[in-house]
């Protein structure tokens, strides 16, 4: 007999929604760069937007290599977590590309 638990439900309720943790990181991650820049008497906004890029291209090749890895290993985990769960999965490797 196999226990089902189902984080992804149970954690619906406590987690805020993706869009505004997303909100959150691009806000210190355009901050971050801005003062970094601001620093080194460059381009304040462009170096905000580029770390904003930099981020969600981080974010975007893992989610492209955790997508083939599950097609060619057949992780259904991937299929059936809760979108939310995947976002806050992917969070530290976007945040590691900035």
């Amino acid at each position: 007999m196999y226990l089902h638990v189902n984080i992804a439900g149970t954690l619906k309720n406590i987690l805020p929604t993706n869009a505004m943790l997303g909100l959150l990181v691009i806000y210190f991650i355009g901050r971050y760069y801005f003062k970094l820049a601001e620093e080194y008497n460059r381009s304040k906004s462009g170096y905000a937007i580029l770390g904003v890029i930099s981020y969600y291209g981080g974010t975007f090749l893992f989610g492209a290599i955790a997508g083939v890895l599950g097609c060619f290993f057949d992780w259904l985990w991937i299929d059936t977590m809760d979108e939310r769960l995947l976002g806050i999965i992917f969070l530290p490797f976007g945040i590691a590309a900035t």
